[in-house]
């Protein structure tokens, strides 16, 4: 869901608002990657336009635990794992799943 969203701190924001105090964020979100050559893939095809073109506005290279944090959010736990249901979601491998309180 936040890979899609034009303005991750944005929509964060606002989730952050309407949650009641120490109310809890569950996510689970496709990643960065920690591997550099995929990482690297991951960046390219987001700045070229034809990753978010081909996947529903999706940017594949975003670091979405750093921007749950940034928001106010204290993440509480984070599973990181590589999951691909379809051959085309190369990009959208590494994902996270966890929850996190705000703050």
């Amino acid at each position: 869901m936040l890979c899609s969203v034009p303005d991750q701190g944005q929509a964060l924001a606002q989730f952050r608002r309407v949650l009641r105090p120490a109310g809890e964020l569950r996510f689970y979100e496709h990643v960065v990657a920690g591997e550099p050559r995929l990482a690297r893939a991951q960046r390219l095809g987001d700045r070229s336009g034809l990753w978010p073109l081909v996947a529903g506005g999706c940017h594949a290279s975003r670091d979405t635990a750093r921007a749950i944090e940034v928001a106010g959010f204290e993440i509480e736990r984070c599973r990181r794992f590589a999951f691909r249901a379809e051959p085309v979601e190369v990009l959208a491998t590494p994902k996270i799943l966890g929850m996190a309180r705000r703050g």
